[in-house]
């Protein structure tokens, strides 16, 4: 996670700039690379052992600090100096109401699932072009109706299975394409949406927000058992 000294965190709702940057994960190392073309390399075990306090939205822990040569690539890019952080190989932050589970930097979650056929309805309503992958999925499924993902409680994908846990409340960072950085017209497709999937606290909801019961693998092309 890219934050501020003091801990407090970057986000690309603030900076969309922050969706042209590529990540892949090669052995044990990041490698970042900038439109620009520059890159670097980032070595977990760089970073400081010193753990610093950080808060993410109100949940406080202790991550590590990168080494300088990378707290600078990243304030170089965004033209503010800001740090990268990592939690460590023990994470210390535990999802709110669930304090047996532990999270990583998401806002509250593992595993975000979206619904293809419901991407592709949201698409039919919606009068701008949509990429799916403004809605930050890392698990996408096939084959089921449009709007089906709201009655399940429990899935089964490959051996692990996972609790369908609440509805993801959408924010502004899905109105923006995810290479280009811009916004869409007319705030889309939160417009849209506004439409027929609002809740009754006002709120915005599409895709799955999702904890995983057990450990293993998923692949590409697994089976999906709706479980209730």
């Amino acid at each position: 996670m890219i934050c501020k000294h003091n801990g407090k965190l970057i986000t690309t709702r603030l900076y969309p700039e922050l969706l042209k940057i590529a990540t892949s994960l090669i052995i044990d190392k990041i490698y970042v690379s900038l439109p620009r073309q520059q890159s670097i390399s980032i070595d977990p075990d760089e970073f400081s052992t010193v753990h610093k306090a950080i808060e993410v939205w109100g949940n406080h822990f202790t991550p590590q600090i990168a080494p300088i040569k990378v707290n600078q690539f990243f304030s170089q890019f965004l033209q503010k100096n800001v740090q990268l952080r990592w939690l460590g190989k023990t994470i210390n932050r535990r999802i709110k109401h669930l304090e047996q589970i532990s999270v990583s930097f998401a806002v509250g979650f593992f595993y975000l699932l979206i619904n293809t056929a419901s991407f592709h309805y949201l698409e039919q309503q919606c009068p701008e072009k949509l990429d799916i992958r403004q809605f930050r999925e890392n698990i996408v499924i096939n084959g089921a109706l449009p709007i089906a993902e709201d009655s399940w409680k429990t899935i089964k994908i490959g051996k692990i299975i996972f609790d369908i846990v609440k509805p993801c409340s959408r924010c502004t960072l899905t109105t923006y394409n995810p290479f280009s950085a811009k916004q869409l017209a007319n705030h889309e497709p939160l417009k849209t949406l506004k439409n027929f999937r609002p809740d009754s606290n006002g709120n915005i909801n599409f895709d799955m927000n999702m904890i995983a019961r057990n450990r293993g693998t998923i692949s590409i092309n697994d089976k999906i058992e709706i479980i209730g």
